[in-house]
């Protein structure tokens, strides 16, 4: 049966301008949807997050004009700034329904974001889990 999840997702940028926003947030656009198996009908929202350093473009703007989200609900927000966090970074929360449980799901986090979550980062991807069993 079909729930809703919730799949998390970030990445980084070196510098705020649209020519490297794009391609980022395309990639972890791609990861996530291919990792997860989401088709389009599946997607319910989207929140996307940045740090208060990237205002050369929305986010959402990539995700329209260049992954095709044209008919899903985007909101972006501002992350908060906190002394000694990891800068020009993206965040994705997507809202989907699936028929995978909660531990299945895989959370992405590329570049410079895979220190937000390192047990989910590429090298460290699903360490926890496999540490738990």
């Amino acid at each position: 049966m079909s729930t809703v999840r919730a799949i998390r997702g970030a990445t980084s940028v070196t510098r705020d301008s649209g020519d490297e926003i794009r391609p980022a947030v395309c990639e972890l656009w791609r990861r996530i949807v291919d990792a997860n198996g989401i088709h389009n009908d599946d997607l319910i929202s989207v929140i996307v997050a940045v740090t208060d350093d990237l205002h050369s473009m929305f986010v959402g703007t990539a995700l329209r004009e260049e992954c095709g989200l044209d008919d899903v609900p985007l909101l972006g927000t501002v992350d908060a700034t906190v002394v000694d966090g990891i800068q020009r970074t993206i965040r994705l929360m997507v809202h989907v329904n699936s028929e995978k449980t909660r531990a299945e799901i895989d959370h992405i986090y590329l570049r410079g974001a895979a220190k937000l979550r390192p047990d989910l980062s590429e090298d460290g991807e699903r360490a926890s889990a496999a540490e738990s069993t």
